[in-house]
């Protein structure tokens, strides 16, 4: 019985992450995933300017909400993390604002497929990289850049999710 006390919160945290599948609850539903896009796309973004997706729609990094990240070189006891908003404006003239996260510390620790996606316009957006990173002095004139991976939806995916928030 003991071992199993220590087995069942496992198994239960490991059912009800296969069950969520990252990202919303499967009554949720919205457009149809963007069936032309490509699998998978690493878009570079500065801030401020419109980078086209494959379905006429533009995505772009608007600014960074907030940013703990651990200073690099520092001893930290938290690794931090760092919160971006975005805009996803398709082509009829919708405007879909969310935020990403991304956690500080390093992509071997926070792997992409780790990092919590959002969802807009059938697309699956996960911030990997925000330059510049805490501690590291930026290059001369280095404007904020956002390194966001981009993919269809494997499913019907809600128009916008996590959902919309103030701007």
């Amino acid at each position: 019985m003991n071992a199993w006390l220590r087995v069942a919160p496992l198994l239960t945290a490991a059912l009800t992450l296969a069950a969520c599948d990252g990202l919303t609850p499967s009554s949720l539903s919205g457009p149809a995933a963007g069936a032309d896009a490509r699998p998978l796309q690493a878009l570079v973004l500065p801030l401020g300017q419109p980078v086209p997706l494959d379905n006429g729609s533009h995505l772009t990094f608007t600014r960074i909400d907030t940013d703990s990240r651990c200073p690099a070189g520092a001893p930290c006891w938290w690794e931090g993390e760092a919160r971006a908003r975005f805009t996803v404006r398709t082509a009829g003239d919708t405007l879909y604002a969310f935020p990403l996260v991304i956690p500080g510390g390093t992509p071997q620790q926070f792997p992409p497929e780790r990092v919590q996606p959002a969802a807009a316009n059938g697309f699956l957006f996960r911030l990997v990289r925000l330059q510049p990173y805490p501690g590291y002095p930026p290059e001369k004139g280095m404007n904020p850049t956002a390194t966001v991976l981009v993919e269809p939806c494997p499913h019907r995916c809600p128009e916008v999710w996590p959902p919309p928030i103030d701007q």
